[in-house]
């Protein structure tokens, strides 16, 4: 059955990302892919699969759900989770051999008197706050002495392995001078923290703090282990990179022409009546709306290509569908593709034209579509 609208991921695409990625890293540095929100809307479990099939062995996910999802998929590896997972269901971090990211002391008095109570033990990662003031115990200012007594203490746990430890960067994605004095920052409060573990005979074990940005920036922060996520998918913003990455974007968003109508000028269009024609107009009525993830903000600036033409949304996104201008353009018919997001022969919609109209990211975009937006995997001979 054709789709109104759909979502073609190209999983030849992401296996070259991840090769080129791969093949860039320090020696002896892992690589975690990161396949939360469903690998970022383009569907973890198949991302998961084609990864897997070229060697890779180490994921990470939100929450303990996709994590699951995971493994019920029969997706082998380690997977990390970053989120907080709730007490009971620790039980399903042993069952799965999953590896619980620890935020507090808090969280691990409570993980502990579960994991007694039920005579099991969990594999985990130590999270630690160097200034993205989030989920971590501070590991600078006047909290470090108390986080450094108490990480050495879950260290010494008999019911929580601790494998790893880490941070994450709250600005590299920025690139500008100021950000990367403050990255700077945060990694050197974490090496200084990892090394008085080293001092205590603590055995830090996988220290990692690189996201995706910062494995292809910064190589100086790889450490044990880099993490990737939008890189993977090819949808980084092109003033973030500071050298020539050839990335390929893994989704291909497309909608169709459902009709052409003409009218004269001086007609208003769509709700609210938000524009007007200014002259004799043929609009496009597209088979997407703010309903499929196509968002409502983009009405009146957003743009679509269709036939190698570049044509302009004009009146309010609607739930289901949106119109554009195709005036100009004597060769656009009823039936015709229409590219939202991302390329084809013809047509090349970087995802970053959406999310910098939107003043978001580009993981807002592709996290955003949604569910009735069908996904049509192409190329699954990785």
């Amino acid at each position: 059955m054709e789709s109104r609208t759909k979502a073609i991921i190209k999983l030849n695409h992401l296996v070259d990302n991840y090769k080129l990625i791969y093949a860039k890293q320090p020696d002896n540095c892992k690589l975690a892919l990161v396949l939360k929100a469903d690998a970022y809307g383009h569907g973890a479990v198949e991302c998961a699969r084609a990864l897997e099939g070229v060697g890779a062995d180490f994921f990470a996910v939100a929450s303990i759900e996709e994590a699951i999802e995971l493994r019920n998929s029969d997706i082998g590896g380690d997977i990390l989770i970053f989120g907080w997972t709730p007490i009971e269901e620790l039980k399903s971090v042993e069952k799965y051999n999953l590896i619980q990211t620890l935020i507090d002391m808090n969280y691990c008095k409570e993980a502990s008197k579960f994991l007694d109570k039920h005579n099991m033990k969990i594999r985990a990662h130590i999270k630690l706050d160097s200034g993205m003031s989030r989920l971590g115990w501070l590991c600078y200012g006047d909290k470090y002495d108390e986080s450094m007594n108490q990480v050495i203490k879950i260290y010494n746990s008999s019911n929580i392995n601790v494998e790893g430890i880490y941070t994450h960067f709250s600005s590299l994605y920025d690139n500008d001078m100021e950000s990367n004095i403050y990255s700077d920052l945060q990694y050197r409060r974490f090496i200084t923290f990892i090394n008085e573990l080293k001092n205590n005979k603590i055995n830090p074990g996988i220290c990692h703090c690189n996201n995706s940005i910062g494995t292809l920036n910064n190589p100086e922060y790889s450490m044990d282990m880099n993490r990737v996520g939008t890189a993977l998918f090819g949808i980084i913003p092109k003033k973030s990179i500071k050298s020539h990455w050839k990335l390929k974007p893994v989704m291909n968003w497309k909608a169709s022409i459902a009709m052409i109508k003409e009218l004269d000028s001086n007609i208003p269009i769509s709700y609210s009546r938000k524009s007007t024609t200014l002259r004799p107009t043929r609009l496009a009525v597209i088979t997407v709306g703010y309903a499929d993830g196509y968002s409502r903000k983009l009405s009146n600036s957003g743009e679509v290509g269709i036939r190698g033409h570049l044509c302009p949304i004009k009146g309010r996104v609607c739930m289901d569908m949106m119109l554009v201008d195709i005036t100009d353009y004597d060769d656009i018919s009823v039936g015709d593709e229409v590219i939202l997001s991302g390329q084809d022969e013809m047509n090349d919609i970087p995802c970053e034209s959406l999310w910098k109209k939107l003043g978001t990211g580009p993981s807002d975009i592709t996290c955003s579509i949604t569910s009735r937006v069908k996904r049509i995997y192409e190329n699954m001979e990785v």
